[in-house]
């Protein structure tokens, strides 16, 4: 049982490494390169190579979370309270780590999908859509699933900073100013 878990943890690693290697984006597109002008052309190939590690990725990090964090016991849907009842929005228990965390991985999904819908030739328009929509979707439907579960809750200041994260990106693309802030 543990070989297996080790297999998928390596396998984890690697489909994330694969999906946020820059290199592999840049050979025909630089950061920044042609996002006024659409001038890619749509390649089905890299397209469906695109879906392809980011189908992986998401298996990969469901299963991997999965094991780490799930383990207790399944309630209906709740909402997350602190010691005293309260709904938790910001919580300062982790020193804010857990909001960065939040905004950081929906950031970094946000960003790496964008670039993997421009190098598969998408307009900056869908690739802004896709961006946002499928990173914050991912994460807010983590955040539901934790509804689930009697340690957990779903947070609202965890589903805002997702939305933050997964928006940010978006806008670095297409507010210029933005784009110098990195």
């Amino acid at each position: 049982m543990k070989t297996n878990n080790l297999k998928r943890i390596y396998l984890f690693i690697f489909c994330i490494g694969i999906l946020f290697n820059s290199t592999i984006l840049s050979q025909d597109f630089a950061i920044y390169q042609n996002l006024e002008e659409d001038t890619l052309r749509y390649n089905k190939t890299r397209a469906s190579i695109s879906g392809g590690l980011l189908l992986a990725s998401i298996s990969m990090i469901t299963l991997t979370i999965d094991e780490a964090y799930y383990q207790d016991d399944r309630v209906k849907f709740h909402f997350a309270k602190d010691i005293d009842g309260n709904l938790t929005w910001f919580e300062n228990r982790h020193r804010a780590m857990d909001k960065f965390g939040h905004v950081f991985s929906t950031s970094l999904f946000s960003q790496n999908i964008y670039f993997l819908s421009r190098w598969s030739g998408y307009s900056n328009q869908t690739s802004s859509i896709l961006a946002s929509s499928i990173s914050i979707g991912l994460l807010g439907a983590m955040e539901v699933w934790d509804a689930h579960f009697a340690s957990w809750g779903f947070s609202g200041g965890d589903f805002v900073a997702n939305v933050a994260g997964g928006l940010y990106p978006v806008a670095q693309h297409n507010v210029k100013f933005l784009q110098s802030i990195d």
